[in-house]
């Protein structure tokens, strides 16, 4: 009789223990939940500002240009609205855009070793994601953790590559995904299938172009990006 009380005190402790632990884990996790759903990162008007040089850019693109001159192409139609926009320094890329690497690419830029891993995690992110909202919530995760991994000037830029890559991947995304499909905003009325374009692609030089040319560079990475293989 009293090995069974013994029994069955030690399984009562034992119940006590696991809610306990369930407990803690509910609170963890509603933590983390209020933590998301508070938190705004602070370079979101980056990413704002990228969508919207990005639409000004392909509603002006009235004629697809020879592949050597999209960049200062896409130059000049930016300088119309935002003064003193160079993407000079953005790295090269391939005359046939399908040949670029961007985990290659991304080698060119001038930044750590450590925020080389991050752009590439969410090279792998586009590249993998089944839809938007699993492209949204992995960023927002993301976002949480940044300060945890990086400080400084290397957190803000951190920042910028998220803020973009949640913009860009809402502004490439189809609407019923709850993107903005913005292959619509195409000025020029003929240009190839954009069942062609490599999107995941686009996407990641878009959220890493602005590294070299700044808040603007963000949407001029994209736009050559796509109107490459327009």
């Amino acid at each position: 009789m009293k090995t069974f009380f013994k029994l069955n005190g030690l399984t009562s402790i034992f119940i006590l223990i696991v809610l306990i632990g369930c407990n803690k884990s509910q609170d963890q996790i509603t933590k983390e939940d209020n933590l998301k759903s508070n938190f705004v990162n602070p370079k979101e008007d980056v990413g704002v500002l990228h969508n919207e040089a990005l639409k000004y850019v392909l509603e002006n693109t009235t004629e697809i240009p020879i592949t050597s001159e999209t960049k200062s192409f896409v130059e000049q139609i930016l300088n119309e609205k935002y003064q003193n926009t160079s993407l000079s320094s953005i790295p090269a890329f391939p005359d046939n855009f399908n040949d670029l690497d961007p985990y290659v690419w991304i080698n060119q830029f001038n930044v750590s070793e450590a925020y080389k891993v991050e752009v590439k995690k969410t090279f792998d992110l586009f590249r993998n994601a089944n839809n938007l909202n699993e492209i949204l919530t992995s960023i927002e995760d993301r976002e949480i953790q940044a300060n945890t991994i990086f400080s400084g000037s290397d957190l803000d830029l951190y920042y910028e590559h998220l803020a973009v890559a949640r913009h860009t991947a809402i502004f490439w995304s189809p609407e019923d995904q709850g993107g903005l499909n913005g292959i619509q905003y195409v000025a020029a009325g003929r240009f190839k299938s954009t069942k062609a374009i490599n999107w995941w692609k686009v996407l990641g030089v878009d959220c890493v172009g602005g590294c070299m040319g700044g808040a603007v560079g963000y949407a001029g990475a994209s736009a050559i990006s796509v109107i490459m293989q327009l």
